[in-house]
């Protein structure tokens, strides 16, 4: 299962699909309208030009999968990895947390949080078990001081 960021509207949070300037340099929009002073805009590049803009912190930046099926209900699925795709290896005040559930409106399982400084791809042991539905969580935590940035993800694979 690879899932990778679209647009999708979850909880206020709209991302945009991305769009490119040229074939080396894309573009992706988001926008949170939960209200009042916490409404918050990001335009990311992955040439990381764009460092006056806000960047998504304290775990702010949440993508959400679809709810796939991932098998049929008579023989439902294990998963025994989770790999994490990283467009820039994470800097020392960056994170990205991974959940997931089996149902819609479930409780969310806690996968792992990735946190380690220089690195741009992650594994962990899932613990999924008995699958016919998956759904993902990715939680994003970038630094705004300093240069801001935002951990900018690739894909994410269960196998």
């Amino acid at each position: 299962m690879e899932s990778y960021a679209s647009t999708e509207v979850t909880s206020g949070l709209v991302i945009g699909p991305p769009f490119s300037q040229s074939p080396i340099n894309y573009y992706v929009s988001s926008y949170d309208s939960n209200g009042g002073t916490n409404q918050k805009y990001l335009l990311d590049n992955n040439s990381g030009a764009y460092s006056d803009l806000k960047y998504w912190i304290d775990y702010n930046g949440i993508i959400e999968t679809e709810l796939r099926q991932v098998s049929e209900t008579l023989d439902p699925r294990n998963f025994e990895q989770i790999e994490v795709y990283l467009a820039k290896p994470l800097n020392s005040q960056e994170n990205i947390r991974v959940s997931f559930r089996l149902e819609y409106g479930g409780a969310w399982t806690q996968i792992a949080t990735f946190s380690t400084a220089g690195a741009s791809y992650f594994q962990a042991v899932p613990n999924i078990e008995k699958a016919v539905y998956v759904q993902l969580k990715i939680e994003l935590d970038g630094s705004s001081s300093g240069f801001p940035s935002t951990p900018v993800l690739l894909a994410i694979r269960l196998s």
